[in-house]
């Protein structure tokens, strides 16, 4: 009657003890099925999701760099053409009055300074004459 008590309190754990051994797997098997089944899976997702990530950018970057050049170089064309029509405008009579006045104002000032200078040059005789 002794024997038999451990020997009924010991049958549930026998079926465990015997499946125990059968199923041992070894670490490469483990490691082979983690890579193959989540690591490059994965890893193929996030490739694929960079390169879209990165043709995005570059295909955006790209339109914004050409929209500024293109505004610049229509700045510039604006400014230039503003530019030759202010060139080739004609000038108005009043304009012209302006520059005549101005013109002969610096002549008059001109001829007052030779006549001060000759009048300068004759109060002091050079020495070396």
């Amino acid at each position: 009657m002794l024997a038999t008590v451990p020997f009924v309190f010991g049958l549930p754990i026998w079926p465990w003890v015997v499946h125990s051994r059968a199923y041992h797997l070894g670490m490469d098997v483990i490691h082979d099925r983690y890579r193959d089944e989540i690591v490059d899976p994965w890893i193929r997702s996030l490739k694929e999701e960079g390169e879209k990530s990165l043709i995005g950018t570059i295909e955006f970057s790209s339109r914004v760099a050409k929209d500024l050049v293109t505004s610049a170089l229509e700045r510039e064309d604006n400014r230039y053409k503003r530019e030759l029509e202010e060139k080739n405008k004609p000038v108005d009579q009043e304009t012209v009055k302006h520059l005549i006045a101005s013109y002969g104002n610096l002549v008059a000032a001109e001829e007052a300074l030779k006549e001060l200078f000759v009048r300068l040059e004759g109060l002091h005789p050079r020495s070396g004459q």
